[in-house]
Parts: structure tokens; sequence; C-alpha cells
């Protein structure tokens, strides 16, 4: 429902034009921004060992943003701190709506909130 859609876009946005779905590849990718683009789909990952052997620890690890399609299949694996963007079909056919939801620390950090 515009998982890649949103990839590309964000992706544009950072100066990387050619991106892909990581359907079959689990995960791809981009560099050409100012950090690299680590960009997953974990809709065919079975479990957390799958996750682990594509190497989900060391991009975490690594500067950059990771883009995950399907995240609910990290399961507890997800680091704290994460941007969690929900993306779901409106009553126009081709229309869709956005929500970011910030952990309470984050949205104080980049001014959404006080505290």
């Amino acid at each position: 429902v515009g998982k890649t859609a949103f990839a590309r876009g964000f992706c544009r946005a950072l100066g990387i034009f050619s991106v892909k779905s990581p359907t079959y590849t689990v995960v791809n990718e981009y560099a050409g921004g100012k950090l690299p683009v680590f960009h997953f789909d974990m809709y065919r990952l079975a479990d957390e060992d799958d996750l682990l052997s594509v190497g989900y620890e060391e991009y975490l690890a690594r500067d950059g943003y990771l883009l995950a399609e399907w995240s609910e299949r990290a399961g507890d694996m997800l680091p704290p701190d994460r941007i969690t963007v929900t993306i779901c079909r409106t009553d126009n056919a081709t229309g869709r709506e956005i929500t970011l939801s910030f952990p309470d620390a984050l949205a104080e950090q980049i001014g959404l909130i006080q505290v």
C-alpha cells in the first residue's frame, strides 16, 4: 500500500534516484546521499534468525537510514528510538494516509512536543 513508493520519495529527498523494491533481496543499500539508506523488505522473513542472517544488526550499527517494510516481522529487534511510518488506504482508491509515530524523547528532541 505504498511502502516502496514512500521509500522512493524518502531516497529522492536525499538525492538517491534509483530505488527498487527489496522483495527478493530482503535488503538493498543505496548510496549517493549524505548517508546511505538500507531498505529492508521483511515480508519473507520467517523469524528473527532470518533477520540476523542478512546482517540486520550490522546495518543498525552503521551510520545511515534504515527503512523497513513489514517491520512487525522484526519482533523485539526494532530499535526503541525508531520513527514508525504507517500507511493506510483512504476512501479514494489511489489516496493514502501516512502517520508518523515518534518516541517521546525523540519528539521532544526535534521540537514536536514540549515536556
